[in-house]
């Protein structure tokens, strides 16, 4: 979300199949009120430094709480809903190799299980998907978008899933943040394992 001069610009994608580009006015009292041509629309209110509120996009409502500022106008949002976990950034895409989608196709084969190894993982830079193996036989997938600036993640190794651009490594076992700057864990993608086939579910 970038905030400035009384005007607000939001980017929303659910690491599925939505995403939105919203903008509005900030009010002098700190609420906002975002818009975008597919009919979804953010309400929040700026307090503190922190942006709070709700975004409806189709028939889900997600809650959300931007709390972290970056520079004097911009803002990172991490939203959560019932059914999803999902990112308003700034600028999706400015940096590394990454693009709109934030999941991969349901359904397609990703690797066989001998691709992933053992503590390990494996990127799949086209799918936008990272497999990693904790421990043997017990496999795990997740968002390869970087949730501090939208980059896709560039290796595995020791027990993190890393990020080049700025450093930003996360947990092979839950994708929770192991070293900043980025604040939120990588989204869960859903697999299914049959036989030495692993798909994304």
């Amino acid at each position: 979300m970038s905030l400035r001069d009384g005007k607000a610009v939001a980017y929303f994608c659910d690491g599925r199949d939505k995403e939105s580009w919203l903008k509005g006015d900030v009010e002098d009292d700190g609420g906002m009120k975002l818009t975008s041509k597919d009919g979804a629309e953010l309400n929040g209110t700026l307090n503190g430094g922190s942006v709070r509120g709700t975004l409806d996009i189709g028939s889900q409502e997600y809650g959300f709480t931007a709390d972290k500022a970056m520079g004097s106008t911009r803002r990172t949002v991490l939203a959560t809903g019932a059914a999803a976990t999902a990112a308003l950034l700034v600028g999706c895409g400015e940096y590394g190799d990454e693009g709109g989608d934030t999941g991969g196709d349901t359904g397609e084969e990703l690797a066989g299980t001998a691709d992933i190894p053992v503590g390990g993982g494996t990127i799949f830079k086209d799918r936008k998907v990272v497999v990693t193996q904790p421990e043997e036989g017990d496999f795990k997938a997740f968002s390869a978008v970087c949730t501090h600036r939208g980059c896709i993640v560039s290796s595995v190794s020791d027990d993190t899933i890393n990020c080049a651009c700025h450093g930003s490594k996360f947990s092979i076992t839950d994708g929770a943040v192991e070293n900043g700057p980025a604040t939120a864990p990588l989204p869960a993608e859903q697999i299914t394992v049959s036989g030495n086939s692993i798909r994304l579910a």
